[in-house]
């Protein structure tokens, strides 16, 4: 067994891991818009947006790493998840009318370990998805 070179899951099958890019960009590109206004300002309807588009990337995240659904996989791809948000926070306050929160990478957080959580319930086999014995 090799330590040095890419995860197994992404040397058998990298197609798997499309999906998960190109949120993550979709999330980079709607935090790149200078000055956004989408819609009337009510209160904390930016964190439930923040909770949607994390949760979301960590479901896809996970659901492209996993051979075998485990909480460690859970724990690393929402570690991945918190620093990307904090990346993204942090990048957020050099475009002009855009600020960094601390209350959005919170969301981001909790929206990635809601994400990451679903995935791992939805991969694991239930008794009525189990082959039935021959």
């Amino acid at each position: 067994m090799s330590l040095v070179g890419p995860p197994v899951a992404l040397r058998e099958r990298p197609s798997r891991f499309w999906p998960a890019l190109l949120w993550a960009a979709l999330i980079l590109v709607g935090t790149s818009w200078p000055n956004i206004s989408v819609g009337p300002d009510i209160g904390g309807l930016d964190k439930v947006v923040h909770f949607g588009m994390y949760g979301g990337f960590a479901y896809l995240l996970l659901r492209a790493s996993r051979y075998r659904a485990s909480w460690g996989r859970v724990t690393i791809v929402l570690a991945c998840v918190a620093v990307f948000g904090l990346i993204d926070e942090v990048h957020q306050a050099y475009i002009p009318g855009r600020s960094a929160s601390l209350a959005d990478w919170f969301a981001d957080i909790l929206g990635g370990a809601t994400g990451a959580v679903l995935s791992h319930f939805r991969a694991r086999p239930t008794p009525s998805t189990l082959p039935l014995p021959s």
